[in-house]
């Protein structure tokens, strides 16, 4: 007997979903870093099919199942919770900053460097700096070279990405007041920099902790002890210390719809790591709370929540105030978000210029991230978030570091504080 059509498209369905099903097996497992199979993705990828076998009348199907999953996700109902941030690490950066000179590129300390001050945040020096670098931007991009000009007029090569981590590392050292000797661990240390400037400046190999494989296995080849370990699991079987650094991941701790109390649980989980009298630093970006959105700016808000996982404290006390709460004093807290800026404008056009792709998007390249997405449910989404684009405002990772025009003044959609607390 012959089947019917119904029967058939069955039969073709099946056939559909174990290929698809197969596909994202060989990715998984053949070609990430994360090796983590994902329920997430090979739902939204059978969902698809329906619509190619049954006609586009169902393109609906894919269309609110998304939607209904996104919705969940953002009422704190999770299929994998952090599964975004796992293969952003392991994953997605490592293959767009493949290239030394991108690696382990965020902010970093321009003191001195460009002409500008880092500190002052008047309404003359934000437009003044936006200026710079939108010129910077768009001159690097239409015109790749080996140089750019600072305020001052002069000219910085490669070199500045060094000089500015160094800084940083530096900075944040003396205002820690690191003395050999001391016990010191670093949460989410990714390619080691700041391990490698801690032992070579002060002889202290510190400990490091991160989600992501493939950086704790560099750490160990570099004689360092280090754990593959979410940070919520820490326990004192790791150690105590003299100092707890967390530079630039606070922002993973809670996801979009987790209570901000649960910082509480976090700092707890810090104070008691740390030695009497310990200290604990962190770089971490705050939602600036009087800032209006648009929808172009809830659009890139929801492309850097997904592709990211994880969210920002609201206001520059969204997290100290539950530290404080806790037992933590504060012992410093600055505003450095120009630094932020600056290394976002650097990162997207002049540094991304001199590796062997150009600095706008390609069509393999795109094709690559959709393809992975098929195992990693956030791909794409990372991957936007970390593309240049000749129109500077669309990238999301710039745009919140960026003075924006808010009614009669600029503002940061996103702050960057520095903070060092004391049990």
């Amino acid at each position: 007997m012959k089947k019917n059509p119904y029967e058939k498209k069955l039969t073709v369905f099946g056939i559909a979903i174990a290929f698809v099903l197969l596909l994202q097996v060989i990715l998984t497992y053949g070609f990430t870093n994360t090796k983590i199979f994902s329920f997430r993705a090979l739902i939204r990828n059978v969902s698809i099919i329906i619509p190619i076998v049954y006609g586009i009348q169902y393109i609906w199907v894919p269309i609110l199942l998304e939607f209904v999953i996104e919705y969940l996700r953002y009422t704190c109902y999770y299929f994998e919770k952090y599964i975004a941030t796992t293969y952003l690490f392991n994953d997605v950066h490592n293959y767009v900053n493949r290239y030394p000179l991108l690696t382990n590129y965020s902010e970093a300390n321009y003191d001195g460097l460009l002409g500008i001050d880092m500190t002052d945040y008047s309404q003359e020096n934000l437009k003044r700096v936006r200026d710079w670098g939108q010129k910077t931007y768009y001159e690097t991009l239409k015109h790749p070279s080996t140089t750019f000009t600072d305020l001052k007029g002069e000219k910085h090569d490669t070199q500045i990405k060094y000089k500015s981590d160094n800084q940083k590392f530096d900075y944040i050292c003396k205002k820690c007041n690191i003395q050999p000797g001391m016990k010191i661990l670093e949460i989410g240390f990714g390619h080691c920099d700041f391990l490698i400037y801690i032992r070579e400046h002060y002889g202290i190999d510190a400990v490091g902790i991160s989600i992501a494989n493939e950086h704790v296995k560099k750490a160990k080849e570099l004689g360092f002890e280090a754990y593959c370990l979410d940070a919520w699991d820490i326990t004192e079987e790791i150690g105590k210390f003299d100092l707890v650094l967390q530079c630039g991941n606070i922002e993973y701790m809670l996801l979009l719809a987790e209570p901000k109390e649960k910082y509480k649980d976090y700092c707890n989980i810090i104070k008691q790591i740390l030695n009497p009298g310990g200290k604990y630093f962190i770089t971490c970006c705050h939602m600036n709370k009087p800032y209006k959105r648009s929808f172009s700016d809830l659009f890139k808000t929801y492309i850097l929540c997904s592709g990211n996982d994880g969210c920002y404290p609201n206001g520059s006390d969204g997290f100290t105030k539950y530290a404080q709460q806790v037992g933590f004093k504060v012992l410093y807290q600055e505003d450095r978000t120009f630094d932020y800026y600056v290394a976002c404008i650097l990162y997207f056009s002049f540094l991304r210029c001199m590796t062997k792709k150009d600095t706008v998007v390609d069509a393999i390249d795109l094709s690559r991230a959709l393809l992975f997405t098929i195992a990693a449910p956030y791909y794409i989404h990372s991957y936007i978030c970390y593309q240049p684009s000749e129109h500077l405002p669309i990238i999301p990772f710039v745009w919140e570091f960026e003075p924006q025009p808010q009614e009669d003044k600029l503002d940061f959609p996103v702050t960057l504080q520095y903070i060092l607390f004391q049990v």
